[in-house]
């Protein structure tokens, strides 16, 4: 099946939304700690369970090798105090992105061409050898129908590998592209035939299928959205787009219906059905490595812009008046005008958005942050609440949860200037999407 969508980047406004930062952020929600962990990315996320954080670390600098801040932080959430530094022994450099948890096993890889499993007190379990970077989240998956998940994780232009919960023992590997730099999303995972097995989707790079040109693009960049069968690693569908996916992909479940969402780097939301047939698109401009955030199914999808610094939006789109759509086809589509609700400048946005009721106002809001130091909170119209300044840059998507058992959400913001940032609100407000990939899964996956 070969679909071809072509986003345009013509834009509606409804409003347009400007301000300035109006005051530092701790003026607004008390910080609770600080803790130096080193830098964080894009890719990176966090994880919250039994009264402990952990978070992957890019150390002093991305760029040093042996960096003896790299690797894991266990943190105390209640005091900030770091626990546990989980640093493997293998000289080289051991940037961590993505973790997650599962009872008393952390799993992550890093830029050393490993992937690890380690117990929480910092004991190295087993070790599985990569062809290359880890740069995304790893996932836990019901693969292998035993009482343990598995995880899933990707490799920088090698694939997609699944490995054994307990023992690290490779269970499949999708390599249908070999090419470096694809493939440093993090998957999402759902049950797409009904078979009881999570299966797996992802964007990873190819080769082209023709050499057309649109304008002054090439209309195929050799860019694919695989969904793999989870039993097996076999390929169920694919589908070609126009450019690179370095985002995430969102999963929409909704009864029994489930929609795909992706953004493709060059300006092109995109809805699937779990067949893969095409339901709509949406364009905005390029440069979209922030994740896909929803409100509702009958609301409005949120994410950042990062490509041309000063010029870089963030944009509040109402989607779903066609996304859930029982004439699912195969067909073209030359252009859809994107119709945004907000936009207004911000500079680059890496960060995926987070919603959640972090102002206690009985609504959620969408909050974000940008690298040149702002976090940014509207509601999920898009209309601007409240516009703060952070102590300095941010990639990561922040944190919204109690994570003190205090009954009161917490904001936590990893910086660029190597702290982990945690904030007090006054709220007890729902959190529908509180971190980067949704859950401590990290399944990309929410359900309404």
């Amino acid at each position: 099946m070969k679909n071809i969508v072509l986003c345009i980047t013509g834009i509606m406004l409804f409003c347009a939304v400007s301000g300035q930062v109006n005051t530092d952020i701790d003026k607004v929600f008390n910080l609770k700690w600080k803790a130096d962990i080193g830098i964080t990315t894009y890719r990176s996320n966090m994880i919250c369970n039994d009264g402990k954080l952990y978070i992957g670390s890019n150390g002093e600098d991305r760029n040093f090798d042996n960096d003896k801040k790299d690797g894991v932080y266990i943190i105390d959430s209640d005091k900030g105090e770091i626990i546990t530094h989980i640093l493997p022994d293998i000289l080289g450099d051991n940037d961590v992105n993505g973790v997650v948890v599962n009872k008393n096993r952390i799993y992550f890889g890093n830029d050393n061409y490993h992937f690890y499993c380690y117990d929480t007190d910092g004991k190295e379990l087993w070790r599985y050898k990569t062809e290359y970077d880890v740069e995304s989240c790893p996932v836990l998956a019901n693969i292998n129908e035993d009482s343990e998940p598995d995880v899933i994780f990707t490799v920088e232009g090698k694939g997609v590998v699944a490995l054994d919960g307990v023992t690290g023992k490779k269970i499949w590997k999708f390599e249908k592209v070999k090419r470096h730099r694809g493939y440093n999303g993090s998957p999402s995972i759902i049950d797409l035939n009904s078979d009881g097995i999570d299966d797996v989707l992802i964007g990873g790079e190819g080769t082209p299928s023709s050499t057309r040109s649109i304008g002054f693009k090439a209309a195929f960049y050799g860019d694919y959205f695989y969904a793999i069968d989870g039993s097996n690693g076999f390929l169920l569908w694919e589908q070609e787009v126009g450019s690179k996916i370095h985002a995430s992909p969102l999963v929409i479940k909704q009864g029994k219906d489930i929609c795909i969402v992706f953004a493709s780097c060059y300006g092109s939301i995109q809805f699937y059905s779990k067949e893969g047939y095409f339901r709509k698109a949406v364009g905005t401009n390029v440069g979209l490595f922030s994740s896909p955030v929803i409100s509702s199914p009958d609301g409005y999808l949120a994410i950042g812009q990062s490509w041309f610094a000063e010029s870089d939006r963030y944009y509040v789109i109402p989607v779903a008046d066609q996304y859930f759509n029982e004439n699912d086809g195969g067909y073209e589509v030359l252009e859809e005008t994107a119709k945004y609700m907000a936009e207004f400048n911000t500079g680059r946005i890496s960060a995926t958005a987070v919603f959640a009721d972090m102002l206690g106002k009985g609504k959620p809001q969408f909050a974000f942050v940008t690298e040149k130091g702002e976090f940014i909170i509207t509601a999920e119209k898009g209309a601007l609440l409240q516009r703060l300044k952070l102590p300095a840059g941010a990639e990561a998507t922040p944190m919204v949860k109690d994570i003190d058992g205090d009954g009161y959400l917490e904001i936590l913001i990893a910086c660029l200037d190597g702290y982990l940032y945690c904030y007090d609100t006054k709220s007890k407000g729902k959190v529908i999407w509180g971190q980067f990939r949704g859950d401590d899964r990290n399944s990309g996956v929410i359900t309404f």
